[in-house]
Protein backbone atom coordinates (compact mmCIF):
# COMPACT_ATOMS: atom_id res chain seq x y z
CA UNK A 1 0.00 0.00 0.00
CA UNK A 2 1.34 3.44 -0.82
CA UNK A 3 2.34 5.90 1.89
CA UNK A 4 1.10 9.45 1.76
CA UNK A 5 4.51 10.41 3.13
CA UNK A 6 7.30 7.90 2.62
CA UNK A 7 9.58 9.87 4.92
CA UNK A 8 7.71 9.82 8.21
CA UNK A 9 5.26 8.00 10.43
CA UNK A 10 2.01 9.96 10.08
CA UNK A 11 -1.68 9.52 10.76
CA UNK A 12 -3.61 8.33 7.72
CA UNK A 13 -7.28 8.17 6.77
CA UNK A 14 -9.69 5.75 5.11
CA UNK A 15 -11.59 7.24 2.19
CA UNK A 16 -14.14 5.88 -0.23
CA UNK A 17 -11.83 5.86 -3.23
CA UNK A 18 -8.30 5.97 -1.80
CA UNK A 19 -7.37 3.79 1.18
CA UNK A 20 -4.24 4.83 3.10
CA UNK A 21 -3.09 3.27 6.34
CA UNK A 22 -0.32 5.23 8.04
CA UNK A 23 0.38 6.47 11.53
CA UNK A 24 1.37 9.41 13.84
CA UNK A 25 -0.71 12.11 15.35
CA UNK A 26 -0.97 14.91 17.89
CA UNK A 27 -0.51 13.97 21.51
CA UNK A 28 -2.32 15.15 24.61
CA UNK A 29 -0.53 17.65 26.88
CA UNK A 30 0.49 16.64 30.35
CA UNK A 31 2.43 17.90 33.33
CA UNK A 32 5.98 19.23 33.23
CA UNK A 33 8.74 17.00 34.63
CA UNK A 34 10.52 17.81 37.83
CA UNK A 35 13.35 20.20 37.31
CA UNK A 36 16.93 19.08 37.90
CA UNK A 37 19.11 21.14 40.23
CA UNK A 38 20.86 23.94 38.38
CA UNK A 39 24.65 24.08 38.55
CA UNK A 40 27.27 26.24 36.96
CA UNK A 41 30.87 25.97 35.95
CA UNK A 42 33.07 25.10 33.03
CA UNK A 43 32.14 22.68 30.24
CA UNK A 44 33.39 19.12 30.37
CA UNK A 45 34.58 16.78 27.66
CA UNK A 46 33.22 13.24 27.91
CA UNK A 47 35.19 10.16 26.97
CA UNK A 48 33.87 7.72 24.38
CA UNK A 49 31.21 5.38 25.76
CA UNK A 50 32.38 1.89 24.84
CA UNK A 51 29.79 -0.92 24.94
CA UNK A 52 30.46 -3.94 27.12
CA UNK A 53 31.35 -6.01 24.06
CA UNK A 54 34.41 -3.79 23.47
CA UNK A 55 33.23 -2.28 20.20
CA UNK A 56 34.63 1.27 20.04
CA UNK A 57 33.01 2.17 16.72
CA UNK A 58 30.28 4.19 18.36
CA UNK A 59 28.13 6.66 16.40
CA UNK A 60 29.19 10.30 16.50
CA UNK A 61 26.00 11.09 18.42
CA UNK A 62 27.23 8.80 21.22
CA UNK A 63 30.78 10.15 21.39
CA UNK A 64 30.69 13.87 20.61
CA UNK A 65 31.37 16.54 23.17
CA UNK A 66 28.48 17.00 25.61
CA UNK A 67 27.95 18.95 28.80
CA UNK A 68 25.69 16.78 30.92
CA UNK A 69 27.80 13.75 31.83
CA UNK A 70 27.33 12.46 35.38
CA UNK A 71 29.48 14.49 37.74
CA UNK A 72 30.23 17.18 35.15
CA UNK A 73 29.02 20.72 35.60
CA UNK A 74 27.18 22.11 32.56
CA UNK A 75 27.95 25.35 30.80
CA UNK A 76 26.32 28.43 32.31
CA UNK A 77 23.51 29.01 29.86
CA UNK A 78 20.65 31.43 29.66
CA UNK A 79 17.23 29.75 30.00
CA UNK A 80 15.91 28.68 26.61
CA UNK A 81 12.90 30.89 25.95
CA UNK A 82 11.93 29.27 22.67
CA UNK A 83 8.82 27.18 22.05
CA UNK A 84 11.03 24.08 22.43
CA UNK A 85 11.85 24.74 26.12
CA UNK A 86 15.31 23.17 25.92
CA UNK A 87 16.98 22.30 29.20
CA UNK A 88 19.63 20.05 30.73
CA UNK A 89 16.96 17.35 30.93
CA UNK A 90 17.10 16.96 27.14
CA UNK A 91 19.73 14.62 25.67
CA UNK A 92 22.06 16.62 23.46
CA UNK A 93 25.30 16.48 21.52
CA UNK A 94 27.32 19.59 20.78
CA UNK A 95 27.96 22.89 22.45
CA UNK A 96 25.02 24.88 23.87
CA UNK A 97 26.41 27.92 22.03
CA UNK A 98 26.61 26.12 18.67
CA UNK A 99 25.67 28.16 15.61
CA UNK A 100 22.87 25.75 14.68
CA UNK A 101 20.69 23.76 17.07
CA UNK A 102 18.73 20.88 15.60
CA UNK A 103 15.80 19.74 17.75
CA UNK A 104 14.44 16.36 16.69
CA UNK A 105 11.14 14.86 17.81
CA UNK A 106 11.46 11.10 17.47
CA UNK A 107 9.75 7.78 18.15
CA UNK A 108 12.12 4.89 18.94
CA UNK A 109 9.81 2.38 17.22
CA UNK A 110 9.36 4.47 14.06
CA UNK A 111 11.49 3.14 11.17
CA UNK A 112 11.72 6.61 9.67
CA UNK A 113 13.09 8.04 12.92
CA UNK A 114 15.74 5.33 12.73
CA UNK A 115 16.72 6.50 9.24
CA UNK A 116 16.84 10.13 10.37
CA UNK A 117 19.02 9.19 13.35
CA UNK A 118 21.60 7.69 11.01
CA UNK A 119 21.50 10.87 8.91
CA UNK A 120 22.04 13.06 11.97
CA UNK A 121 24.99 10.92 12.96
CA UNK A 122 26.60 11.59 9.57
CA UNK A 123 25.70 15.28 9.83
CA UNK A 124 27.35 15.52 13.25
CA UNK A 125 30.53 14.01 11.84
CA UNK A 126 30.43 16.59 9.03
CA UNK A 127 29.82 19.71 11.10
CA UNK A 128 31.26 18.97 14.53
CA UNK A 129 30.04 20.18 17.91
CA UNK A 130 31.10 23.82 17.45
CA UNK A 131 28.75 24.49 14.55
CA UNK A 132 25.97 21.98 15.30
CA UNK A 133 24.10 20.85 18.38
CA UNK A 134 21.54 18.02 18.24
CA UNK A 135 18.82 17.89 20.92
CA UNK A 136 16.38 14.99 21.27
CA UNK A 137 12.70 15.31 22.21
CA UNK A 138 10.41 12.31 22.66
CA UNK A 139 7.21 11.82 20.69
CA UNK A 140 6.16 8.17 21.13
CA UNK A 141 3.16 7.44 18.93
CA UNK A 142 0.19 5.69 20.45
CA UNK A 143 0.01 2.92 17.82
CA UNK A 144 3.64 1.89 18.50
CA UNK A 145 3.16 -0.20 21.64
CA UNK A 146 6.85 -0.18 22.61
CA UNK A 147 7.51 3.47 21.77
CA UNK A 148 6.55 4.88 25.18
CA UNK A 149 8.28 2.16 27.27
CA UNK A 150 11.43 2.58 25.17
CA UNK A 151 11.29 6.36 25.55
CA UNK A 152 10.93 6.08 29.32
CA UNK A 153 13.84 3.63 29.51
CA UNK A 154 15.98 6.04 27.47
CA UNK A 155 15.10 8.92 29.81
CA UNK A 156 16.26 6.81 32.74
CA UNK A 157 19.49 5.98 30.89
CA UNK A 158 20.05 9.68 30.22
CA UNK A 159 19.53 10.59 33.86
CA UNK A 160 21.97 7.90 35.00
CA UNK A 161 24.58 8.09 32.25
CA UNK A 162 24.18 11.42 30.52
CA UNK A 163 23.88 12.06 26.81
CA UNK A 164 26.67 9.67 25.72
CA UNK A 165 24.82 6.78 27.34
CA UNK A 166 21.49 7.98 25.92
CA UNK A 167 22.63 8.11 22.31
CA UNK A 168 24.44 4.81 22.73
CA UNK A 169 21.17 3.32 24.05
CA UNK A 170 19.15 4.74 21.16
CA UNK A 171 21.66 3.36 18.67
CA UNK A 172 21.35 -0.10 20.25
CA UNK A 173 17.53 0.02 20.14
CA UNK A 174 17.50 1.11 16.50
CA UNK A 175 19.89 -1.73 15.64
CA UNK A 176 17.35 -4.22 17.04
CA UNK A 177 14.09 -2.37 16.45
CA UNK A 178 12.14 -5.56 15.78
CA UNK A 179 13.15 -7.02 19.13
CA UNK A 180 12.03 -4.12 21.32
CA UNK A 181 10.89 -4.99 24.83
CA UNK A 182 12.04 -4.94 28.48
CA UNK A 183 14.83 -7.46 27.91
CA UNK A 184 16.18 -5.46 24.96
CA UNK A 185 16.19 -2.26 27.04
CA UNK A 186 18.11 -3.94 29.85
CA UNK A 187 20.66 -5.34 27.40
CA UNK A 188 21.11 -1.96 25.71
CA UNK A 189 21.53 -0.17 29.04
CA UNK A 190 24.21 -2.62 30.11
CA UNK A 191 26.09 -2.21 26.85
CA UNK A 192 26.05 1.55 27.35
CA UNK A 193 27.45 1.50 30.87
CA UNK A 194 24.18 1.87 32.83
CA UNK A 195 22.97 -0.66 35.37
CA UNK A 196 19.77 -2.32 34.06
CA UNK A 197 18.43 -2.56 37.62
CA UNK A 198 19.07 1.15 38.21
CA UNK A 199 17.35 1.98 34.91
CA UNK A 200 14.27 -0.03 35.87
CA UNK A 201 14.18 1.64 39.28
CA UNK A 202 14.26 5.09 37.67
CA UNK A 203 11.38 4.14 35.37
CA UNK A 204 9.32 2.91 38.33
CA UNK A 205 10.02 6.14 40.23
CA UNK A 206 7.99 8.02 37.61
CA UNK A 207 10.24 10.79 36.36
CA UNK A 208 10.82 9.26 32.87
CA UNK A 209 7.06 9.13 32.19
CA UNK A 210 6.67 12.76 33.24
CA UNK A 211 9.55 13.81 31.01
CA UNK A 212 8.09 12.01 28.00
CA UNK A 213 4.69 13.62 28.57
CA UNK A 214 6.33 17.05 28.83
CA UNK A 215 8.06 16.49 25.48
CA UNK A 216 4.73 15.53 23.93
CA UNK A 217 3.25 18.77 25.22
CA UNK A 218 6.11 20.71 23.60
CA UNK A 219 5.51 18.85 20.33
CA UNK A 220 1.91 20.05 20.34
CA UNK A 221 3.01 23.64 20.91
CA UNK A 222 5.40 23.29 17.98
CA UNK A 223 2.73 21.82 15.69
CA UNK A 224 4.46 18.46 15.27
CA UNK A 225 2.19 15.75 13.84
CA UNK A 226 4.61 13.03 12.84
CA UNK A 227 8.02 11.52 13.42
CA UNK A 228 10.73 12.25 12.74
CA UNK A 229 10.28 16.01 12.77
CA UNK A 230 13.26 18.33 13.15
CA UNK A 231 13.74 22.06 13.64
CA UNK A 232 16.97 23.79 12.58
CA UNK A 233 17.07 26.98 14.67
CA UNK A 234 13.28 26.92 14.34
CA UNK A 235 13.15 26.01 10.62
CA UNK A 236 11.12 22.87 10.11
CA UNK A 237 12.49 19.74 8.43
CA UNK A 238 9.83 17.05 8.26
CA UNK A 239 10.56 13.38 7.73
CA UNK A 240 13.70 11.34 7.16
CA UNK A 241 15.22 13.64 4.58
CA UNK A 242 18.57 12.73 2.96
CA UNK A 243 21.71 14.28 4.41
CA UNK A 244 22.01 16.71 1.49
CA UNK A 245 18.74 18.38 2.52
CA UNK A 246 19.87 18.71 6.13
CA UNK A 247 23.33 19.91 5.12
CA UNK A 248 21.89 22.56 2.81
CA UNK A 249 19.66 23.88 5.59
CA UNK A 250 22.49 23.81 8.16
CA UNK A 251 24.85 25.69 5.83
CA UNK A 252 22.30 28.42 5.14
CA UNK A 253 21.34 28.83 8.79
CA UNK A 254 24.99 28.87 9.89
CA UNK A 255 25.53 32.08 7.93
CA UNK A 256 22.40 33.66 9.40
CA UNK A 257 23.57 32.72 12.89
CA UNK A 258 26.98 34.32 12.31
CA UNK A 259 25.28 37.50 11.16
CA UNK A 260 23.16 37.50 14.32
CA UNK A 261 26.28 37.16 16.49
CA UNK A 262 27.91 40.02 14.60
CA UNK A 263 24.88 42.18 15.39
CA UNK A 264 25.41 41.65 19.12
CA UNK A 265 23.29 38.61 19.97
CA UNK A 266 24.77 36.63 22.86
CA UNK A 267 26.07 33.16 21.84
CA UNK A 268 24.06 31.55 24.64
CA UNK A 269 20.88 33.33 23.50
CA UNK A 270 21.47 32.56 19.81
CA UNK A 271 19.08 29.61 19.53
CA UNK A 272 16.14 31.43 21.09
CA UNK A 273 16.89 34.48 18.91
CA UNK A 274 16.95 32.46 15.67
CA UNK A 275 13.83 30.52 16.65
CA UNK A 276 12.02 33.80 17.23
CA UNK A 277 12.96 34.76 13.68
CA UNK A 278 12.35 31.44 11.94
CA UNK A 279 9.51 29.76 13.79
CA UNK A 280 6.02 30.91 12.90
CA UNK A 281 3.40 30.28 15.56
CA UNK A 282 0.80 31.64 13.16
CA UNK A 283 1.44 28.60 10.99
CA UNK A 284 1.02 26.31 13.98
CA UNK A 285 -2.12 27.89 15.33
CA UNK A 286 -3.84 29.70 12.48
CA UNK A 287 -6.43 32.19 13.54
CA UNK A 288 -10.02 31.71 12.48
CA UNK A 289 -11.09 34.51 10.11
CA UNK A 290 -14.32 36.34 10.83
CA UNK A 291 -15.63 35.38 7.41
CA UNK A 292 -14.14 31.94 6.74
CA UNK A 293 -14.07 30.80 3.12
CA UNK A 294 -16.59 28.17 2.09
CA UNK A 295 -15.57 24.60 2.75
CA UNK A 296 -13.83 22.92 -0.14
CA UNK A 297 -15.95 20.49 -2.09
CA UNK A 298 -14.98 16.84 -1.67
CA UNK A 299 -12.93 15.32 -4.45
CA UNK A 300 -15.24 12.99 -6.37
CA UNK A 301 -12.71 11.99 -9.00
CA UNK A 302 -13.04 8.35 -10.04
CA UNK A 303 -9.68 6.87 -11.01
CA UNK A 304 -9.73 4.24 -13.71
CA UNK A 305 -7.26 1.70 -12.31
CA UNK A 306 -7.05 -1.32 -14.62
CA UNK A 307 -7.35 -4.70 -12.90
CA UNK A 308 -5.48 -6.50 -15.67
CA UNK A 309 -3.84 -9.72 -14.53
CA UNK A 310 -3.42 -8.58 -10.92
CA UNK A 311 -4.20 -11.01 -8.06
CA UNK A 312 -7.88 -10.80 -7.08
CA UNK A 313 -9.81 -11.84 -3.99
CA UNK A 314 -13.59 -11.86 -4.44
CA UNK A 315 -16.16 -11.95 -7.19
CA UNK A 316 -15.75 -10.06 -10.47
CA UNK A 317 -19.40 -9.00 -10.01
CA UNK A 318 -18.79 -7.39 -6.60
CA UNK A 319 -20.46 -4.03 -5.99
CA UNK A 320 -17.24 -2.51 -4.55
CA UNK A 321 -13.64 -3.05 -5.64
CA UNK A 322 -10.66 -2.01 -3.56
CA UNK A 323 -7.39 -1.72 -5.47
CA UNK A 324 -4.55 -1.89 -2.96
CA UNK A 325 -0.92 -1.08 -3.73
CA UNK A 326 1.37 -2.89 -1.33
CA UNK A 327 4.99 -3.33 -0.25
CA UNK A 328 5.81 -6.60 1.54
CA UNK A 329 8.40 -4.89 3.78
CA UNK A 330 6.10 -2.03 4.80
CA UNK A 331 4.83 -2.43 8.41
CA UNK A 332 1.70 -0.41 7.63
CA UNK A 333 0.81 -2.71 4.72
CA UNK A 334 1.10 -5.61 7.15
CA UNK A 335 -1.35 -3.90 9.49
CA UNK A 336 -3.81 -3.40 6.63
CA UNK A 337 -4.03 -7.16 5.96
CA UNK A 338 -6.17 -7.75 9.06
CA UNK A 339 -8.45 -4.85 8.11
CA UNK A 340 -8.94 -6.17 4.58
CA UNK A 341 -9.70 -9.67 5.89
CA UNK A 342 -12.29 -8.25 8.30
CA UNK A 343 -13.96 -6.32 5.46
CA UNK A 344 -14.10 -9.44 3.28
CA UNK A 345 -15.78 -11.40 6.08
CA UNK A 346 -18.31 -8.63 6.64
CA UNK A 347 -19.21 -7.92 3.01
CA UNK A 348 -18.65 -11.29 1.36
CA UNK A 349 -19.31 -11.31 -2.38
CA UNK A 350 -20.13 -7.61 -2.37
CA UNK A 351 -16.42 -6.78 -2.06
CA UNK A 352 -13.51 -7.52 -4.38
CA UNK A 353 -9.89 -6.79 -3.47
CA UNK A 354 -7.27 -6.31 -6.19
CA UNK A 355 -3.62 -6.40 -5.13
CA UNK A 356 -0.89 -4.50 -6.97
CA UNK A 357 2.82 -4.33 -6.17
CA UNK A 358 4.56 -1.09 -5.21
CA UNK A 359 7.93 -2.02 -3.63
CA UNK A 360 9.51 1.10 -2.15
CA UNK A 361 13.18 1.77 -2.99
CA UNK A 362 14.31 2.11 0.64
CA UNK A 363 12.98 -1.39 1.51
CA UNK A 364 15.76 -3.66 0.17
CA UNK A 365 13.71 -6.87 0.43
CA UNK A 366 10.47 -5.47 -1.00
CA UNK A 367 11.32 -6.07 -4.67
CA UNK A 368 12.61 -9.68 -4.19
CA UNK A 369 9.52 -10.47 -2.13
CA UNK A 370 7.26 -9.11 -4.88
CA UNK A 371 9.05 -11.23 -7.49
CA UNK A 372 8.65 -14.36 -5.36
CA UNK A 373 4.97 -13.60 -4.81
CA UNK A 374 4.42 -13.27 -8.55
CA UNK A 375 6.20 -16.58 -9.17
CA UNK A 376 4.16 -18.31 -6.46
CA UNK A 377 0.95 -17.05 -8.05
CA UNK A 378 2.11 -18.19 -11.49
CA UNK A 379 2.61 -21.70 -10.13
CA UNK A 380 -0.25 -22.01 -7.62
CA UNK A 381 -2.80 -19.29 -8.51
CA UNK A 382 -4.38 -16.66 -6.25
CA UNK A 383 -4.87 -18.77 -3.09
Amino acid sequence: MQHRNALSCSRGAIAAVVLLLAACGPQQPSQTPESAPATGGQPATVAVVVPADGNSQEPALATARVDDAPGAEPVNAEPDRSVFELSSEDPSVGRPDALVTLVMFGDLQCPFTQRAFDTLDALMKRDGDRDLRVVWKHLPLDFHKEAAPAAEASVAVHKLGGSPAFFCFVSEIFANQRGMGPAAYQTAAGKCGVSPAAMDAEVRAGYPARKVEADKRVSQAAGVRGTPHSFLNGLTVSGAQPIDKFAEAVDAEREEARAALSSGVSPMALHAHRVATNFSKAAVRPSTPSNPPPAAQPDTTVFQVPVGQSPVLGSANALVTIVMFQDFQCPFCKRSAATIEQLRKEYGNELRVVLKHNPLPFHPQAMPAAHLAMEARAQKGNP
